[in-house]
C-alpha cells in the first residue's frame, strides 16, 4: 500500500512490463513507454566514455553479454534491491544477537537455581501432568517432583526451551549469512553465464534488469516544453532548468535521493496532453507516479486552472491514492523541506529505488 501522506498520495494498478513495444511519443496514463534498448543508440547521438574500456558508447547503449562487450564483464543485478535486502537481513541477524545475549544472561541465571546433573521429565497422569528429575545417563524415571517443588520443574523447562532457542537462532544466522552470500543473479543470467561467450552471443534473454529498466526509462525521447522569453531562470545542481525555486529544491532531493524522474514528461489525458510537474519511476512496479507541484495557490486564476487540471486526471481515472502526488503553497504557507525531504525519503522505499 502506498503511505497515506499529508502532501502525497500516490499508488495504482501494475502497469504491463512489455513496455518496450511502445513507441508513443506521448505516454498515456498507467503505461510506460521507452524505445526497445536496440533502438536507443539510433535516436540519441550524443557520445558518452565507458569507464571499463575507454572507449565512446552512444547514450543508452548497454554492455550486454556476449554481444556488445565481454559476457565476463556484465552482470545484471538488482544492485538497490539487493542493498536495501541485505539491510534488512543484516537487521535481523543484529536482531538474534540481541535475542542470543539476552536468552545466555538468563540461562546463567536459571542454572544458578537448578538442581545439578539432572534432567526434566514430564508425563500426562489423567487431567494433569507429573514431572520427575532423571539423573543424566540413565534410563529411570526419577524422583518425582511434588506440587510444591513445581518451581523446579518450570526451571527445567525454562532452561530446556532457553537451550532450543539458541539453536534455533544459530541456525538462523547460518541460514542468513548463506543468504547473503548467495549470489543475486536473475535465473536467466545465471543459466546464460554457464555458456562459453561465443555461445552466449547466439543468445538473447528475455530478462531485463531493474537498473537497464530505470536507464531506459531515464532516456525517453520526447517533445519538451519550452520556456517563454524573460521568465526567470532556476536550475538545479545538475543542470535542470525548472519553472521555479520550490520546484528546484524537489528536483534536487529527488537527484539526492536517487530517485529516478523526468521533468515535465508529455501525458495523454483522454484527448488533452498534460506535462507533469515530475514523473516518478515506481521500479518495483513498473509504472509511473505523476506529480504536481501547485505554488501560486494565492491567484485565483491560477488556483482555478490548477483544480481544472486536477479534475482532467480524474476524468481520466488517475486519482490521488493512486497514481498521482499533489503539493501546494502559497506566498503565506510555503512548502516545509523538511517534511518534504521526510516524505521523499519514504517514496524512495515505496518505489524500491
Amino acid at each position: 500500500m502506498w503511505p497515506n501522506r499529508e502532501i502525497s498520495a500516490f499508488g495504482g494498478e501494475k502497469a504491463s512490463r512489455n513496455v518496450g513495444e511502445s513507441r508513443q511519443s506521448v505516454a498515456k496514463p498507467g503505461n510506460i513507454c521507452f524505445w526497445e534498448r536496440e533502438s536507443f543508440p539510433e535516436r540519441r547521438r550524443k557520445q558518452t566514455k565507458c569507464g571499463q574500456t575507454g572507449k565512446y558508447l552512444l547514450l543508452g547503449e548497454r554492455k550486454l553479454p556476449g554481444t556488445r562487450a565481454k559476457a565476463d564483464t556484465y552482470k545484471l543485478r538488482k544492485e538497490k534491491l539487493e542493498m536495501l535486502n541485505k539491510k534488512g537481513l543484516k537487521n535481523e541477524i543484529y536482531s538474534l544477537e540481541e535475542i542470543s545475549k539476552k536468552t545466555l544472561t538468563e540461562l546463567e541465571q536459571l542454572f544458578k537455581r537448578a538442581p545439578k546433573n539432572v534432567k526434566l521429565r514430564g508425563f500426562r497422569h489423567g487431567n494433569s501432568y507429573q514431572y520427575f528429575l532423571r539423573k543424566s545417563g540413565t534410563k529411570e524415571n526419577g524422583t518425582y517432583i511434588k506440587k510444591k517443588d513445581i518451581e523446579t520443574a518450570r526451571i527445567m523447562a525454562k532452561i530446556e526451551y532457553n537451550e532450543n532457542l539458541l539453536e534455533e537462532i544459530n541456525r538462523r544466522r547460518l541460514d542468513i549469512q548463506n543468504m547473503l552470500n548467495m549470489s543475486n543473479e536473475n535465473v536467466y543470467v545465471t543459466a546464460l553465464n554457464r555458456m562459453t561467450e561465443a555461445k552466449r552471443n547466439l543468445i538473447s534473454i528475455p530478462f531485463v534488469s531493474d537498473e537497464e529498466y530505470m536507464l531506459n526509462w531515464l532516456h525517453q525521447d520526447f517533445e519538451k516544453m519550452g520556456f517563454k522569453e524573460n521568465m526567470p531562470e532556476y536550475y538545479t545542481r545538475k543542470g535542470l532548468r525548472v519553472r521555479s525555486k520550490t520546484e528546484v529544491i524537489i528536483a534536487d532531493i529527488l537527484d539526492e535521493l536517487a530517485v529516478p524522474f523526468i521533468y515535465e514528461k508529455p501525458l495523454r489525458l483522454n484527448s488533452d496532453v498534460v506535462h507533469p510537474d515530475f514523473t516518478l519511476l515506481d521500479v518495483k512496479n513498473k509504472k509511473e507516479i505523476y506529480w504536481e507541484h501547485f505554488g501560486m495557490m494565492d491567484d485565483i486564476e491560477y488556483r482555478n486552472n490548477a483544480f481544472f487540471k486536477i479534475r482532467k486526471y480524474e476524468e481520466a481515472g488517475l486519482f490521488q491514492h493512486d497514481s498521482l502526488i499533489w503539493t501546494f503553497e502559497t506566498s503565506k504557507y510555503q512548502i516545509n523541506t523538511k517534511q518534504l525531504r521526510k516524505m521523499i525519503t519514504g517514496l524512495k522505499e515505496t518505489l524500491g529505488c
